[in-house]
């Protein structure tokens, strides 16, 4: 009896753990999926970004690496454990000055465009806060 308690018991843990293991393998594929997707959706931006501006071949290489390496400081930032108001700093001092370096090789217009396609301006962020208040509106509706 004891022998047929102990088998099934680790029987049990055994699957337990089959499980879990499973739901986290799927999780990984799941985000490794995203993470592919967003990196094809932000090197798109970039291109989109980049055919928009008036420079030469030269200094539109160079505002790519600084997009992308833009790209990568501030999820960083957003990835650190930070509390809100180190965070909200962090990315403010990243906006102000990563693209200085760039601001001498362009005109001031080529550079506003750049700064604000990097960085959310306040019309945007309006916008954005719209949008979700229209969706949670279209949600409670539904219910």
């Amino acid at each position: 009896m004891l022998t047929k308690v102990t088998f099934l018991l680790s029987l049990f843990l055994s699957l337990s753990c089959l499980t879990s293991y499973a739901q986290d393998d799927r999780a990984k594929k799941q985000m490794e999926r995203y993470e592919e997707e967003m990196a094809k959706k932000q090197a798109e931006y970039i291109q989109e970004t980049i055919a928009t501006l008036n420079a030469d071949d030269f200094q539109k290489q160079i505002i790519k690496q600084k997009m992308e390496s833009y790209f990568v400081a501030k999820k960083n930032i957003l990835m650190a454990n930070l509390p809100v108001h180190e965070r909200e700093a962090a990315i403010a001092n990243l906006n102000e000055t990563h693209f200085l370096e760039i601001k001498a090789m362009v005109d001031e217009n080529t550079y506003q465009q750049l700064v604000d396609a990097t960085t959310l301006t306040k019309t945007q962020q309006y916008k954005k806060k719209k949008k979700k208040e229209k969706a949670s509106k279209k949600k409670k509706k539904s219910q």
